[in-house]
């Protein structure tokens, strides 16, 4: 494994550990290959977007003296991307067939947002934190 995709494999494994470990925990059989696509899909979508959230978190920095109207941005922004992660999501698994949700979008999509949206919503908050460390650790070292 190298580089960003080795990298989104282990967050991948990581996020399939979570679900399988409870599933086998109740006695639950595991369906392993639609686990793997739920996550890749949701890591990769995740990849795609992350480069633009860093890019915000840096303009619209935390730290600022108007730190309130930043905070309110990237509040309104998590929301938003947390719907386009979604809704690439059910543009895209879809294809796959699993079993969980239907074959169109619309459906996939009304079923999968209650689901992650709050995980989404998480992510990018991780992402601006860890920007956010990354610009202090620049600064003050």
């Amino acid at each position: 494994m190298s580089g960003v995709s080795g990298w989104l494999d282990c967050v991948c494994a990581f996020l399939i550990s979570e679900d399988t470990g409870r599933l086998l925990y109740q006695g639950h059989t595991v369906q392993w290959r639609d686990y793997l696509v739920v996550w890749l899909t949701t890591a990769y979508a995740w990849a795609l977007l992350a480069p633009f959230v860093w890019r915000l978190a840096r303009r619209f920095s935390i730290e600022q003296r108007i730190r309130w109207r930043s905070i309110g941005l990237h509040l309104v922004l998590s929301i938003g991307l947390a719907v386009i992660e979604a809704a690439l999501f059910a543009l895209i698994t879809p294809v796959f067939g699993l079993p969980w949700f239907s074959r169109n979008f619309a459906a996939t999509f009304r079923a999968v947002l209650p689901i992650d949206f709050h995980l989404n919503v998480i992510i990018y908050w991780m992402i601006v934190g860890v920007q956010h460390s990354v610009s202090c650790y620049r600064r003050f070292s």
